[in-house]
């Protein structure tokens, strides 16, 4: 979002005080720009197994377990990488009556939200975190990272981020995560010794 924009809207507070809550103090703002051939070659390499991922960046294997990927991409170090263990009390009815009063789930709309700062937060998840899907209809991962932020949960979504990088190679799908993919690179310290193009 730019920042001009959070700023006229009185957002520019309420957003780092919801994601330092979280644990996403270090996540948030995704300013690096990104590297088309690096994100190829690491989207098109990208598995997951029970302990992390393995992948490609410059020629070369990598692997990292989940808390080391989670750790790049700049969540805190003590955020709950056990996703159904982090939100078990989470409860799609209650939660949606509490944020839309409404008692209806056959119509999820982020209109229907009261709040705000919370139905920004909602554009945000997934713009940044499930780019492509519709924006007209709330998942239920969606509203489940409100609950986390509604309840200051911290806990890290990479679990749910691989998969749906690992879904969205294809040829109709446009190149997503690129800012990411150099984050990771970045953090492991890859771009000190290869040459790069943003894109």
């Amino acid at each position: 979002f730019d920042e001009k924009l959070l700023d006229q809207s009185g957002m520019s507070t309420d957003f780092p005080n919801v994601f330092y809550a979280i644990g996403w103090g270090g996540f948030w703002q995704v300013s690096k720009f990104g590297i088309k051939v690096l994100s190829q070659e690491f989207l098109a390499t990208l598995k997951s197994n029970d302990v992390g991922v393995t992948f490609r960046m410059f020629n070369k294997d990598y692997n990292l377990t989940w808390s080391e990927l989670s750790t790049c991409l700049g969540f805190d170090q003590d955020c709950e990488l056990d996703i159904d263990h982090a939100l078990q009390n989470f409860d799609l009815a209650k939660f949606w009556k509490l944020i839309t009063c409404s008692n209806n789930l056959s119509v999820r709309r982020p209109v229907q939200i009261h709040n705000p700062t919370l139905r920004f937060m909602y554009f945000w998840i997934v713009i940044t975190l499930f780019p492509g899907t519709s924006v007209d209809n709330i998942g239920f991962k969606e509203l489940q990272i409100l609950y986390a932020m509604v309840n200051k949960i911290r806990f890290s979504p990479v679990k749910w981020l691989v998969p749906f990088c690992i879904s969205s190679i294809a040829p109709s799908m446009p190149l997503c995560f690129t800012s990411l993919i150099t984050r990771i690179a970045e953090s492991m310290g890859l771009l000190e010794t290869n040459e790069v193009e943003y894109i």
